[in-house]
């Protein structure tokens, strides 16, 4: 890596690639129930990653996404979240590679970016919607 190379830049094609995935899914018509494409109307943060005619701004991606870097982000929780709602979806399925929290943290051209922490909350984040998910299954099969 350059000494002038924005170190936030690898995130612009660690989420393009992210994206392309939901792409590749639609289009092999694979399809799980509760995961969608992302909408770029939703998801100001696609634009930064150079996609929709938007410039790449690895620094805005990263503000945008800061959650992942709050500790107490995976102990909330909001059943009629959307957001909640598309995540535990994705871990109920076990697409990991499809949550951006997840790609972002591990893949190794934006890891440097990130603490051990950060990554223990995304960690922590798909264990609670894995009890999230077994505690529906659960209620679904005692109904």
């Amino acid at each position: 890596m350059s000494a002038n190379r924005d170190p936030y830049e690898p995130l612009c094609d660690v989420i393009a690639e992210w994206l392309q995935r939901h792409k590749d899914l639609t289009k092999a018509g694979k399809k799980f129930e509760g995961i969608r494409t992302p909408a770029v109307a939703r998801h100001e943060y696609l634009r930064f990653a150079g996609l929709y005619g938007g410039d790449r701004d690895g620094t805005q991606i990263y503000a945008a996404l800061n959650w992942v870097r709050d500790r107490d982000w995976p102990h909330r929780s909001d059943p009629k979240s959307k957001a909640q709602q598309a995540f535990d979806a994705r871990v109920r399925v076990g697409q990991f590679e499809l949550l951006r929290e997840w790609v972002i943290v591990f893949d190794e051209r934006s890891r440097h970016l990130y603490t051990d922490q950060d990554r223990a909350n995304v960690l922590m984040a798909v264990a609670k919607a894995a009890q999230r998910v077994a505690d529906q299954q659960q209620e679904t099969v005692a109904t």
